[in-house]
């Protein structure tokens, strides 16, 4: 095995970065509170405008209630 670099990842990230198409991305980390501040963020959002998806776990009722698509829970279907 080659000695660890931490700057590697960085260096390939810059030779394929213009090649990835990623979307914007907001991601809420910690101990309490990130499915009310995702889902006031992913409101706040789709009031302004944006395309929204919300992901959010657990699911207290129904596994639909986990994926939010602009301002809706996502369908029977699109599971």
């Amino acid at each position: 095995y080659t000695k660890f670099d931490p700057k590697r990842v960085h260096i390939v990230f810059d030779k394929i970065k213009d090649s990835l198409n990623l979307p914007k991305t907001i991601h809420i980390v910690g101990t309490n509170g990130k499915g009310s501040t995702g889902r006031f963020l992913a409101n706040f959002l789709k009031k302004r405008g944006k395309k929204v998806f919300h992901y959010t776990s657990p699911h207290i009722i129904r596994v639909n209630e986990r994926f939010w698509f602009d301002g809706k829970n996502c369908t029977d279907k699109c599971l």
